[in-house]
Formats: structure tokens, C-alpha cells, sequence
């Protein structure tokens, strides 16, 4: 499930660290922190790496042309355009293919990806295009639930009517398809990925957000764990799942 960040915190974080009272030199005899052979190498460990452009060229043509027309109409650049349309792209394909690497080892069509940059940068815009794309196989799959919604509806006036002895199984209700969510619960996923095992598009709204795994599970610090297989598409057994979506 690709997942897309749209909104950052680097304005709050700058104003935190503004507010922060400038630490009293250290006593002499006494260590002030890390020295600086401490800090040169951890600078070899963690390089900061220089930032490099969305390689835009690498697209295929109609993407290419979607990323420049989209970074351009935006005043951004094309990697807040570029990430998320990958991760659409992936979320589209879902199961359905994979890649075979060599024999006995394929990868799925799953990307994760978000925007980091200071708010009011143009993330949310930006994002907010490239999702707009996927509108029409959401509205399709509505009009498809609510088609076999109505003949569901009108199988089961019938069936009521019947005796029991000849009314047969009650209809099973359609299950409507998804594409895209933006907030779910862990076990709540697991129902949804039951009825759309072709996969999901995770479109998260702000990073932190989603990263706080725990915010529905009363206290209990399982979540990361628990989503950590999805990031390679591995099964998972869901046994404790309560909620009906």
C-alpha cells in the first residue's frame, strides 16, 4: 500500500527549537558532549547527502509530461509531483502484477513515498492533483456498489417473501471495491483488504499522523510492528480483528 505525505511540521519544529534557552557552557574538567572526534564520525556514519532533482527524463511520456505540466502550473518542484504519482501508479496495479527479479524471487507493486518540505511549500496542491487521477476508477467502483446495492435489495424483498422451506441462503450483500483510504485502524484494514485483495492506496494526509500507530490501540505500543510486513506486501493474520467496515 503505497502511502503519500502531504503535510509537514517544519514551521512548529523551527519555532520549537526558537524557543529553546541557549544550554550554559560546562564547567571546566567537565565533558560539554560529544567531542568532535565523536561527531566526525558519526557525520562518515549518517553522510547528509546532497539533494538531487525528481529524475523527471526516467518517466514514461505521458508521465513526464503530467510531472513538468503539474511542477510548472504549481511553481514547485517536479519531485512533489513525481513521488506521489509513483505511488499512485503503484497503488493502481496492487496484486495484480508483480516483478520477477530472478527465479523464486519476485517484488510487488508497492511504493512508498512522501513529500517532505516546510509548510505552505505546496505539498498538499501538488498531492492533491496527482490524486485527482485516480477520481474516476473510485467513481466507477461507487456506481458498481450501488447497482448491485439495489439488486441486493430487491433479491432480498423476494426471498423474504418466501416460505422457509423454499426461500433457500439469505443473499449475501455486495461488498463495495476500494481503491483508496487515508486513516484505518490495523484490524479494520484487515477486513477491507478481505473484500479488495488487489490491494489499497494508503493517501495519507500528514506524515505524523499516520506514524502514530498506537492512537487507536488503547495504550499498547504494537503498531509499527504490525504494519511493518505490509511494507513488503507480506501476509498477515489478523485474529484479533473487532471491527466490521
Amino acid at each position: 500500500m503505497p502511502a503519500v505525505d502531504v503535510e509537514g511540521g517544519g514551521a512548529h519544529a523551527a519555532e520549537r527549537v526558537a524557543e529553546l534557552e541557549v544550554e550554559e557552557p560546562a564547567e571546566a574538567g567537565k565533558p560539554s558532549g560529544d567531542s568532535e572526534e565523536d561527531e566526525e564520525k558519526e557525520e562518515d556514519e549518517y553522510p547528509v547527502l546532497p539533494y538531487e532533482e525528481f529524475p523527471v527524463h526516467l518517466l514514461p511520456i505521458a508521465a513526464r509530461e503530467f510531472v513538468e505540466a503539474g511542477a510548472e502550473a504549481h511553481g514547485v518542484s517536479p519531485g512533489f509531483f513525481g513521488p506521489p504519482l509513483l505511488a499512485l501508479v503503484a497503488g493502481v496495479i496492487g496484486a495484480s502484477r508483480s516483478v520477477l527479479l530472478k527465479s523464486g524471487y519476485t517484488e510487488p507493486s508497492i511504493i512508498w513515498t512522501c513529500t517532505i518540505a516546510r509548510s505552505g511549500a505546496g505539498k498538499s496542491p501538488a498531492a492533491s492533483e496527482v490524486m485527482k487521477l485516480v477520481r474516476p476508477i473510485v467513481s466507477e467502483f461507487r456506481m458498481q456498489f450501488l447497482s448491485a446495492k439495489e439488486a441486493y435489495e430487491d433479491e432480498l424483498r423476494e426471498w423474504r417473501k418466501l416460505p422457509k422451506r423454499e426461500a433457500g441462503p439469505e443473499p449475501e450483500p455486495p461488498a463495495e471495491r476500494r481503491l483508496r483510504i487515508s486513516d484505518s485502524t490495523f484490524e479494520a484494514l484487515g477486513g477491507i483488504l478481505e473484500r479488495n485483495q488487489r490491494g489499497l492506496l494508503l493517501a495519507a494526509d500528514e506524515l505524523a499522523a499516520w506514524l502514530d500507530f498506537d492512537r487507536y490501540s488503547s495504550g499498547k505500543k504494537i503498531g509499527a510492528a504490525r504494519w511493518l510486513p505490509l511494507w513488503a506486501g507480506a501476509e498477515v493474520d489478523l485474529d484479533r480483528r473487532t471491527d466490521r467496515t
